[in-house]
């Protein structure tokens, strides 16, 4: 064999195991984009608390040892309903991808945000007619966003969570 051809075959072989690994990274790919989002309802919690109580916590500490504490667990708690946002479709896109419902705090400058992935969407249509009663959630904590500077009277307190779903409404 020459150095041609010597040098063609390497070629056709870095070509191919290049062609390989795309193709592996294509499926892994795939198959992680069409696994189901697995919602943190259908498990046990990790915390359960009332919202009052969570929200007292969240102000009486520091935000970072709060979402040390709190982030990425499952946490279940009841609240009353301040305000419902469904998903809404217009035709085949969607204008409000994720639901969110919002509750009621007792404070003005403090926001408590629930996320909802478009498979709840009965469950917040549901709720829409439930604004100011108790439900009670379980979601996945994102944390608390507090001010930099405390004595910003405009700012706000959030206290966010993702994955969520409705346990029980409370009548």
């Amino acid at each position: 064999m020459n150095n041609n051809q010597r040098k063609s075959n390497t070629t056709k072989y870095v070509i191919l195991g290049i062609a390989v690994l795309i193709l592996g990274a294509v499926f892994v790919g795939y198959k992680m984009y069409s696994e189901p989002n697995e919602f943190v309802s259908t498990g046990t919690p990790d915390y359960t608390i009332s919202a009052d109580e969570f929200i007292k916590e969240g102000l009486e500490t520091t935000d970072s040892v709060f979402n040390r504490k709190y982030v990425s667990k499952a946490i279940r708690f009841s609240g009353k309903i301040m305000s419902v946002t469904p998903i809404s479709l217009s035709g085949d896109s969607k204008v409000n991808p994720t639901g969110s419902v919002a509750l009621n705090s007792g404070q003005d400058e403090v926001l408590v945000n629930l996320g909802f992935h478009e498979s709840q969407n009965a469950d917040l249509e549901t709720l829409k007619s439930e604004i100011g009663k108790s439900a009670e959630f379980q979601c996945e904590c994102n944390g608390v966003s507090k001010p930099a500077d405390e004595d910003d009277l405009l700012s706000e307190i959030i206290f966010s969570f993702s994955r969520c779903a409705v346990i029980k409404n409370k009548k």
